[in-house]
């Protein structure tokens, strides 16, 4: 990365923000539901990165799309068809729009104003707004959400196969014969 010798000729502080605003404006727009997807994901890495002004954005619509989509081994999303990515995408809306369109307010009017990094793994910003402004608008309860059923697939591994059992708890059975692996000791 080269922010050190051309620190003083970019506002790195400008290039966050405007890489922000393109994330807030595909969503605002809903683009199409790739890119919806994508930003949802993207908001999940800003808020990871310790942009806590995310928060509702980023942790709980966009982990959604991430534990939903992101987080597969096999890319899942590009095999399920358009209209279950479209009924997807739509139940993030009115609610990640009207999220999405309050911290664009804030990035527009400087009540929080993105600056360089301090290091790879320190951000800073500065928070200008009021109590009211940082209070959480109310979430949805996204844990009984359509996900296309491509996306409930099983994870395997050569020696683990899991699988989600009727009570919805993540289960392992063990490929090897009458052996279990290192971290089922407890079993």
């Amino acid at each position: 990365m080269l922010p050190k010798p051309l620190d003083k000729y970019i506002d790195w502080g400008q290039i966050y923000t405007e890489e922000l605003e393109q994330i807030l404006q595909n969503i605002i727009n809903h683009a199409s539901s790739d890119e919806v997807l994508m930003a949802l994901v993207d908001s999940y890495d800003w808020w990871s990165d310790d942009y806590s002004f995310l928060e509702n954005l980023g942790f709980t619509y966009g982990m959604t799309a991430c534990r939903d989509f992101a987080w597969e081994e096999n890319p899942v999303w590009e095999n399920i068809s358009a209209s279950q990515k479209k009924r997807y995408i739509a139940q993030f809306y009115p609610a990640v729009e009207q999220e999405a369109k309050r911290i664009s307010n804030w990035l527009e009017t400087g009540k929080i104003q993105l600056r360089p990094r301090l290091s790879k793994y320190e951000v800073e910003y500065v928070d200008n707004r009021n109590a009211a402004e940082c209070k959480s608008l109310p979430v949805e309860n996204v844990t009984n959400w359509y996900v296309p059923t491509a996306a409930v697939a099983t994870y395997s591994h050569p020696v683990t196969s899991y699988t989600l059992a009727d009570s919805d708890i993540l289960t392992s059975e063990t490929n090897k014969s009458g052996r279990k692996s290192w971290w089922m000791f407890w079993k």
